[in-house]
């Protein structure tokens, strides 16, 4: 594996003879930097294992594809959460549920 400050080099002709060598080396980390007549013109990055996994499942419908303006960060939730404050006193949730059951009772 290439030290992460500077990816390695592969010219564009080595891409196109040998493209399956070159996806395992990006698969198992490696970032590559193509060149034409010794210039770069592209990067080859790998993808996170978790963003592969996700893009799995959505393609095999396990999951939905996210919306269009992406999901929500976790900073953007606590931030929502904050601004909701306090629940007002009164039952909680799992008495008011309690309370249902025992209504339900004969």
């Amino acid at each position: 594996m290439s030290d992460m400050s500077e990816p390695a080099r592969i010219t564009a002709r080595d891409l196109s003879r040998h493209a399956g060598a070159v996806l395992t080396r990006v698969e198992h980390g490696e970032r590559l930097t193509i060149t034409r007549d010794g210039e770069p013109i592209a990067e080859i990055i790998p993808i996170d294992r978790s963003q592969r996994t996700m893009a799995r499942w959505i393609r095999d419908g396990v999951v939905a594809p996210p919306p269009p303006e992406g999901y929500a960060k976790g900073s953007d939730l606590a931030d929502a959460a904050r601004r909701l404050g306090q629940a007002p006193p009164g039952r909680t949730a799992n008495e008011a549920l309690q309370e249902m059951r025992e209504d339900e009772r004969p």
